[in-house]
């Protein structure tokens, strides 16, 4: 958010998964971006690594992570995981 803005968490249980939302009203996310790929970014002193990173550890989990995005309005991060940790 480069001239500032509102970052929103929240936490809560959603059947047998815990769902994390981090939102926020920056500038939103390009639709021809593809997030999860390695070395993507719109920041001029990113890596491109951030969200493949995240991307694979949440996968390692048994969880999930999507985005919704609009231009202009800001972006939020949906992380899903089990609550049940036990590997089968």
């Amino acid at each position: 958010m480069p001239d500032g803005g509102i970052l929103t968490c929240k936490g809560y249980q959603k059947a047998a998964r815990v769902i994390l939302e981090v939102a926020d009203t920056g500038t939103g996310i390009p639709e021809d971006l593809e997030v999860f790929q390695l070395f993507k970014t719109t920041k001029p002193e990113g890596t491109g690594l951030g969200l493949p990173i995240v991307e694979q550890i949440v996968s390692e989990h048994r969880g999930s992570v999507n985005y919704i995005s609009e231009l202009g309005k800001g972006t939020a991060f949906i992380v899903s995981l089990p609550l049940d940790v036990t590997r089968d």
